[in-house]
C-alpha cells in the first residue's frame, strides 16, 4: 500500500494523535478547542498526500530534503499554522515539537500496519520526511519573521505596549512601557495587578480613587471590552512618591474563531502634557486677573481726573483751588504714565527689543537714585529703611536707568507688602567677581507656591478688594528680565506667610577700568533762565494742543496752534517759528511727512523740530529722527524736560 493511501485511510487517527500532543503542550491557562488544536494539520496532510503522488526529479527531492522545495507566492498552510500558534502564545520550540509529533504519529501507525511493505514504501517514506521538513522550515521561518517584525515594532513604538494571556499573565512589553512603569514584576494573573499603584484622573466621579486589579484596562479587555481613553495617575515602581499621568487604550486579542486569547494595552505618557495644560490654565487665569487689575488701576486715576475736569468748568474758582485741581490731575496722569510705561517695558523685554545704554556705574549711585525714587512711599508708610553700602567705589557695567528701575521695583514691592512701620534692609556685598544686593523686609511674606512663581508675568499674592497694596504684577518679572540682560540673576525667598521676603540680585563686578570715571552729577536741575521763543504747536487733539499752549505761555513763550498739517506748513513758512512741536498721528499728512516738508522749505529748514507723540517704541524714534526731527518726546510730555529742552534751545 502506498503511504499516501495509508494516510488517507487513517487520517482521523493521525489527527487524533496530533490533537493529543498539542493538548499536552498548549500554553498554561489556555484551553483550546478541537478546531484550534488540529488547526491546519488536516490541510497539511492533504498537501503531503498530493506531494507523495506527484512525480519529482532528483533535484526537487534534494531541495526538499533541506527544506527549500518550490513554492508559490500565496501563504502556505504551514505558514498560516505558525501565525496561528504565535497568536495563541506558543513558543518556537513548541511549534517544532508539533511537527515532530505529526511525523511520529504517521510513522508509528504506518509501522503498526499489517500491510506488507513494498519497494515503493522506502521512497514514500523519504518523500514524506522531506515534505514534513519542508512544512517545518516554512512554519519556523514564518514564526521567526513575525516574531522579529513584532519585536522591532514594539521597541520602535513611542508608546508603551503590554500584552497579557487569557488569565491576565503579563507575557510581553516594550521599552517605553518599562520607562513609564519602571522595572515591574510580570504578574502571573489579574490578581497580581494589585501591586500596581494607580488612581483615576479622568475628572469623573471616580477621580482620585485607586484602581482595583479588575479595573485596569488590560484586565477589562479580557472580558471583551474595548477600552478607550482611561486616564490614570500612576506611581512607577522604584520611584516612590513620583507620579505620572498616562492615557490607556486596550482591546482583546481574538483568534481565528473569534475566541479571546489575551489582551493588549497601549499607554501614552501624558505627564508633561498635563503639566503644560495646567501651566496654560494658570497663565490664562493670571492674565484674566491682570486685565481686571489693569481696568481697576486705570479707572482709579480717571475718576479724580474726570472730577477735576468738571470742577475746572465751573466759574469763580479761586487760584488756590485751580492749583490744587491741577496738582490732582498731574499726579493722576503721572500714575497712568507709569502704568503704561511698565506695560511697554514688559512688551519690549518679552520681544527682545530692550537696548541697554551700558556704561561703567558706581553701584552706590544706582542704589541712592533708586532709594530717592521710592522714598515718598517709604515715608508715607512710616517704614524704617536701613542701607548698607560699600565704602569703596564699586563698579558695574550697565544701563543706569534700567538698574535703578530694578532696585526701585524691588524696594517698592517691599514697601507695599510690609505693614506700616516695618523694617526694610538693603545690603550690598562685594565679592571678587560679582556684586550681591539683598533687599529684605519683615512684611507679609509669601507662601511656597507663590515663591516659585514670584517672577512670572502677572503673578501676585492675594490682595484686598481696595487694591491698596496691589499692582499689575509686572514689576518682579520686569526686574528679573532686566537683571538677566545685564548678565546677572535675581532670586527670592520667604519662610512663609507673615515672615517677610528676601530678594537677592547678583551682578557681574567691573573690576578694572580703562578710563577715569567722572564724578556723578545730580539729575536734579532747576529750570534755566531762557529767552522767549516763537513756538508752533501742531496737534489734531484740541485739548492736548491748548493745554500745551497754555503751559508754554506761562513759561513766557509766544505760541500758536494749528490742527491741520497743510495749514501748519504754510503758517510756519510765513511766521518762521523757532520751534515746532508736532504730533505724529495727524490727518492729511502724518508728522513725519510734515517734518520732511518743513526741512525742505528754506524758511523752516533750520527750525528746531520736536515730535510730541503717543508713539514711543524704538522704531518710532528712529523714524522720527530720520524724517528730520531733532527730538522725540512721548505723551504725556514731561513738562520739566520740555522746559529744560526749550531753555537749551533759547540759550544756544
Amino acid at each position: 500500500m502506498r503511504l499516501s493511501t495509508f494516510i488517507a485511510q487513517n487520517k482521523e487517527p493521525i489527527l487524533q494523535e496530533w490533537e493529543n500532543f498539542a493538548r499536552s503542550i498548549e500554553p498554561p491557562g489556555r484551553t483550546m478547542d478541537i478546531a484550534e488544536l488540529r488547526d491546519h494539520a488536516a490541510v497539511m496532510l492533504d498537501t503531503i498526500m498530493t506531494d507523495l503522488d506527484t512525480t519529482q526529479t532528483a533535484f526537487e527531492q534534494s531541495e526538499k530534503s533541506i527544506g527549500q522545495g518550490p513554492r508559490g507566492n500565496e501563504e502556505t498552510n504551514a505558514e498560516m499554522h505558525a501565525s496561528a500558534r504565535l497568536q495563541s502564545g506558543f513558543t518556537i520550540n513548541q511549534l517544532v515539537a508539533e511537527f515532530r509529533a505529526l511525523r511520529a504519529s504517521v510513522l508509528k501507525l504506518w509501522a503498526q500496519s499489517t500491510q506488507s511493505v513494498q519497494q515503493t514504501d522506502l521512497v514514500d517514506m523519504t518523500r514524506f520526511n522531506e515534505a514534513i521538513d519542508q512544512a517545518l522550515a516554512e512554519s519556523v521561518a514564518q514564526f521567526s519573521q513575525i516574531s522579529h517584525r513584532w519585536d522591532a515594532i514594539l521597541e520602535a513604538a513611542p508608546v508603551g505596549i503590554i500584552m497579557a494571556d487569557i488569565n491576565g499573565k503579563l507575557i510581553q512589553d516594550n521599552a517605553e512601557n518599562k520607562r513609564i512603569w519602571g522595572e515591574f514584576p510580570m504578574s502571573e494573573d489579574i490578581y497580581g495587578y494589585v501591586e500596581r499603584k494607580g488612581w483615576w484622573a479622568d475628572g469623573s466621579e471616580k477621580q482620585g480613587r485607586q484602581l482595583s486589579p479588575h479595573e485596569w484596562a488590560l484586565a477589562r479587555a479580557l472580558t471583551g471590552e474595548e477600552v478607550t481613553r482611561d486616564i490614570v495617575e500612576i506611581e512607577p515602581f522604584g520611584l516612590c512618591g513620583q507620579r505620572r499621568t498616562i492615557l490607556i487604550h486596550a482591546r482583546p486579542i481574538w483568534d481565528d474563531i473569534k475566541k479571546i486569547v489575551g489582551s493588549v494595552a497601549v499607554l501614552m505618557d501624558m505627564t508633561e502634557q498635563v503639566k503644560t495644560e495646567a501651566a496654560l490654565k494658570d497663565a490664562d487665569r493670571r492674565k484674566d486677573e491682570f486685565l481686571a487689575m489693569l481696568a481697576h488701576e486705570l479707572r482709579n486715576p480717571l475718576a479724580p481726573i474726570s472730577a477735576a475736569a468738571e470742577l475746572l468748568t465751573l466759574i469763580n474758582l479761586d487760584d488756590a483751588r485751580v492749583r490744587h485741581t491741577s496738582e490732582v490731575i498731574r499726579r493722576q496722569v503721572d500714575h497712568m504714565t507709569n502704568l503704561v510705561d511698565d506695560l511697554l517695558d514688559v512688551s519690549r523685554v518679552t520681544r527682545g527689543l530692550i537696548l541697554l545704554q551700558n556704561a561703567p556705574l558706581d553701584i552706590c549711585h544706582i542704589v541712592t537714585d533708586a532709594v530717592e525714587q521710592v522714598n515718598p512711599l517709604i515715608y508715607e508708610r512710616h517704614h524704617h529703611l536701613a542701607l548698607h553700602l560699600p565704602p569703596e567705589i564699586t563698579m558695574v557695567m550697565g544701563d543706569n536707568k534700567r538698574l535703578v528701575q530694578v532696585i526701585s521695583n524691588l524696594l517698592t514691592n517691599a514697601a507695599k507688602y510690609t505693614h506700616e512701620g516695618g523694617k526694610i534692609v538693603l545690603k550690598t556685598q562685594v565679592l571678587q567677581d560679582q556684586i550681591v544686593l539683598t533687599i529684605e523686609d519683615d512684611g507679609i511674606g509669601m507662601a511656597p507656591d507663590l515663591v516659585v512663581h514670584a517672577f512670572d508675568l502677572f503673578a501676585q499674592g492675594e490682595c484686598t478688594s481696595d487694591r491698596s497694596s496691589g499692582g499689575l504684577g509686572l514689576g518682579l518679572s520686569l526686574a528679573k528680565n532686566l537683571v538677566e540682560l545685564h548678565g546677572g540673576k535675581v532670586t527670592c525667598a520667604s519662610e512663609g506667610i507673615g515672615k517677610g521676603s528676601k530678594f537677592t540680585i547678583y551682578l557681574p563686578r567691573l573690576v578694572e577700568l580703562d578710563q577715569k570715571i567722572s564724578p556723578r552729577r545730580s539729575d536734579r536741575r532747576s529750570l534755566p533762565s531762557m529767552k522767549a521763543l516763537k513756538i508752533l504747536i501742531v496737534d489734531d487733539n484740541d485739548d492736548a494742543a491748548n493745554m500745551l499752549c497754555m503751559f508754554l505761555e506761562v513759561l513766557g513763550h509766544q505760541t500758536s496752534v494749528e490742527h491741520s498739517s497743510l495749514r501748519a506748513l504754510e503758517r510756519a513758512r510765513i511766521e518762521l517759528p523757532d520751534v515746532c512741536l508736532l504730533d505724529i498721528g495727524l490727518p492729511e499728512m502724518d508728522g513725519n511727512e510734515l517734518a520732511r516738508r518743513l526741512r525742505g522749505q528754506p524758511e523752516t529748514a533750520k527750525t528746531v523740530l520736536i515730535a510730541v507723540t503717543g508713539y514711543g517704541q524704538d522704531n518710532d524714534r528712529k523714524n522720527s529722527l530720520a524724517a528730520g526731527f531733532d527730538h522725540h518726546m512721548v505723551k504725556p510730555v514731561n513738562t520739566a524736560q520740555l522746559a529744560t529742552l526749550l531753555g537749551d534751545v533759547g540759550n544756544a
